[in-house]
């Protein structure tokens, strides 16, 4: 199976660019991140603390997920048959997410629900750890990454403009400070990633670099 990995800091692109290689290629798409994000909306919903850690380990027992491009192309994430594509965006969801990856039991009790999508498939893979920690061994691995200014300014027309892109600025730096400083499986560079910055490139261009390597 080939394993392509795409890693880095949030804004720069990772989600959007991953789709489009994956379905250009013909393989499978994994968001290692939605899985963190449904672990969190499974305890908002069933009302947990989000700092008991037994509670919330115990959400991440049995868990069924599948991902998957549907017949009009758009991506779409099940637990079990339920459709959760649409509420795992949230602010709250996404803030909550990144406390629960930072648990050890959490990351260990995920990893293999991770690590199972390329059993059988070609995988896209991306998050903030998908080449240093998920698939070490992968073939192709790469680090994206922008400037603040640009990834503030992307994450702003994303949101449609209706906050203040000073609050959008501090969450990047928050977000990537809790992302690189964590003590389990922080964001690197992984070992023999080709790096690029999207700062100055289009998602096309980056898609384009990224299958031309491949």
């Amino acid at each position: 199976m080939i394993i392509v990995t795409l890693d880095g800091p949030s804004a720069v692109g990772k989600s959007t660019i991953a789709k489009l290689i994956a379905q250009k290629l013909n393989f499978r798409y994994l968001d290692t991140g939605a899985i963190y994000r449904i672990v969190a909306l499974l305890v908002k919903e069933r009302e947990i603390n989000i700092e008991n850690r037994a509670e919330v380990s115990n959400v991440c027992k049995n868990l069924k997920i599948s991902m998957d491009f549907d017949k009009n192309g758009e991506f779409k994430i099940f637990v079990g048959f339920r459709d959760v594509t649409n509420l795992l965006r949230d602010e709250v969801i996404s803030k909550n997410a990144s406390i629960v990856s930072e648990y050890f039991e959490i990351r260990k009790n995920l990893l293999g629900i991770q690590r199972h999508f390329a059993l059988e498939n070609d995988i896209v893979a991306e998050g903030r750890d998908t080449g240093s920690v998920v698939f070490p061994y992968a073939k192709y691995k790469f680090y994206l990454d922008a400037d603040l200014e640009t990834r503030t300014l992307r994450r702003y027309k994303q949101s449609g403009e209706t906050i203040d892109i000073s609050e959008i600025r501090n969450q990047i730096l928050e977000r990537d400070k809790r992302d690189s400083e964590r003590k389990i499986s922080p964001l690197i560079i992984p070992e023999g990633a080709i790096i690029i910055d999207s700062s100055c490139k289009t998602i096309d261009e980056v898609v384009k670099q990224i299958i031309d390597i491949v």
